[in-house]
């Protein structure tokens, strides 16, 4: 049976080669030689974005030509998509063009728009595709949650969301997704007046891929009872409210200066561990070796009240590694935020309130040996209600100690703004 299925294969494979050897071009299907055609059967629309939608002639244009074209299927056009024109526009010597359809963000599934290439310009046929589809992506309806109930407005603070797409985050988006708010009526405070989104749109914003929305909200007036704001999600039909609904922000204003003035004992370098691993993760940690830690029994500063509103520090009793640093010094304000607190954890910090102060100078090589006076940034916090000041050390150029650190942050492609900020900002606590 299986030696005649061979010879009947071996018969067709015989005639189709006679056939063909006998074939002349008269006797295949003629091919235009001027067409035009959608260059894919299909292009796909993601959501909330764009694409360009093409077709082509075999031969470039002898004139300029205007090429019309209809809209039909599932998708409708101003609820589920727009186009930028409703015709291809073909200059003379050109062979193709471009209509950009763009996403207008449509939640139900398995929409499609056909476009399909109306009247053929003189002189030419229609090609392989004279219709082709555009399959548009559902924008997903996510769930939006803040990730804190209460947040202290100091002078700018950043209220931050995240993002489920049922019960995981959403990370799949390419690109930003805003998700709008709204200052809810049991607020005090009132957008405009005594406060402003930094941004100019009452929206929490996503990085591409990010599951987290975030915006900046800055101070703009204090005003006696007139200190809460209330943030709630907007309604929208691409956003629900998840278990944070809400979230209330106190018009704390500037930290007043005067709370950090008196007389300060330093207890120790508070987070040698945490730099240890950072060198360890850059460099290695024998780069550490030599941290500034070393603490005098008597090492204290002194912050007094100047009549400007700054604060003079007296460094006359520090003799430990931190006098490598201080110099006396006028303190002024600089700024007050939610800053990265890179000790807690190097990948995915905890943020919390910090003060930012401009110190007159300080000797930027951190050394007994070798000086560099300038002026420098400083951040603090009070801790323990008061009792304890933390002094947060990250602009300096160390010549003794994370020296190899150093200099691979400066060639660190990743590295911006304050090198030494991001895992090695020298952490010092004081008491009173």
């Amino acid at each position: 049976m299986k030696i005649k299925l061979h010879i009947i294969q071996a018969s067709l494979l015989a005639c189709c080669v006679s056939w063909l050897s006998c074939s002349t071009d008269a006797d295949l299907p003629a091919v235009a030689e001027r067409s035009i055609s959608f260059t894919q059967a299909a292009f796909f629309l993601p959501s909330q974005d764009k694409t360009s939608v093409t077709i082509a002639l075999t031969k470039a244009a002898e004139s300029d030509l205007n090429v019309g074209f209809s809209l039909s299927g599932t998708a409708v056009e101003g609820e589920d998509y727009s186009v930028a024109e409703h015709a291809f526009h073909i200059p003379r010597g050109e062979k193709s063009a471009t209509v950009e359809v763009s996403s207008l963000g449509s939640v139900s599934t398995g929409r499609q728009l056909l476009m399909t290439l109306n009247d053929v310009p003189q002189g030419y046929a229609f090609g392989l595709y004279r219709t082709t589809r555009v399959p548009i992506a559902a924008r997903p309806v996510l769930t939006a949650t803040f990730d804190a109930t209460e947040y202290e407005l100091k002078t700018e603070v950043e209220v931050s969301m995240t993002l489920y797409q049922g019960s995981k985050k959403y990370t799949s988006s390419l690109q930003e997704v805003e998700v709008p708010v709204e200052v809810a009526p049991t607020s005090t405070a009132q957008l405009g007046k005594h406060f402003e989104f930094v941004d100019g749109k009452s929206v929490l914003t996503t990085a591409k891929s990010s599951s987290v929305a975030k915006a900046k909200i800055r101070l703009l007036k204090r005003e006696a009872g007139h200190d809460k704001i209330v943030l709630r999600l907007a309604d929208s039909r691409y956003f629900n409210a998840g278990a944070q609904n809400r979230t209330v922000i106190t018009l704390a204003g500037p930290t007043d200066l005067k709370l950090l003035a008196g007389t300060w004992r330093c207890k120790s370098l508070s987070n040698e561990a945490a730099i240890r691993a950072a060198a360890e993760l850059i460099k290695d940690e024998e780069d550490a070796n030599n941290l500034p830690k070393n603490i005098g029994q008597g090492d204290q500063i002194v912050l007094t009240t100047a009549g400007d509103g700054t604060l003079t520090l007296d460094v006359s009793k520090l003799k430990g590694d931190l006098s490598r640093y201080l110099r006396p010094a006028t303190l002024s304000y600089s700024g007050e935020g939610v800053d990265k607190l890179w000790e807690t954890n190097y990948n995915t910090p905890e943020v919390d309130n910090v003060l930012t102060l401009k110190a007159s100078k300080v000797n930027l090589f951190f050394s007994a040996t070798e000086t560099k006076e300038r002026e420098a940034l400083i951040d603090f916090r009070l801790l323990d209600k008061g009792k304890t000041l933390e002094m947060r050390v990250y602009q300096y150029e160390p010549k003794d100690f994370l020296t190899r650190v150093y200099e691979a942050r400066k060639v660190d492609v990743y590295s911006s703004g304050d090198l030494m900020k991001r895992g090695f900002t020298l952490i010092y606590r004081f008491t009173k």
